[in-house]
């Protein structure tokens, strides 16, 4: 959902997006999940930190002053307990029919807050 969003935030504005990913950092991270998110969107994904250790990427955002914004747990209220390392495509597209993410990415946008770094 979050590429859908930052994809609509971007678009005309942006040539690709760039995250902080970091392969087996967390379950979405893993290489299949990441092939399964990034089908979600048509934008270029960037990924600089991916090969990167925690205590690399920890001390980059430190040094760029990102860091104090990993200390937020504002995630997203939908994540399952005990997320799939796996994620299958069919699975995904299936659930979500009973989605209304146009809307959803529409609402996210109009209540988007913008911070400066």
């Amino acid at each position: 959902m979050m590429y859908r969003i930052a994809e609509r935030v971007a678009s005309g504005k942006c040539n690709a997006l760039v995250t902080g990913d970091n392969i087996g950092q967390v379950a979405s991270q893993t290489l299949d999940n990441m092939v399964v998110i990034t089908k979600a969107v048509k934008i270029p994904i960037l990924r600089p930190l991916l090969c990167f250790d925690k205590t690399e990427t920890t001390k980059l955002a430190e040094e760029i002053e990102t860091f104090q914004f990993s200390k937020f747990h504002k995630c997203c209220g939908m994540t399952p307990m005990k997320p799939r390392t796996k994620a299958r495509l069919y699975e995904v597209l299936n659930a979500e029919k009973s989605l209304d993410i146009k809307k959803m990415v529409r609402n996210a946008i109009k209540n988007k807050k913008t911070m400066r770094l």
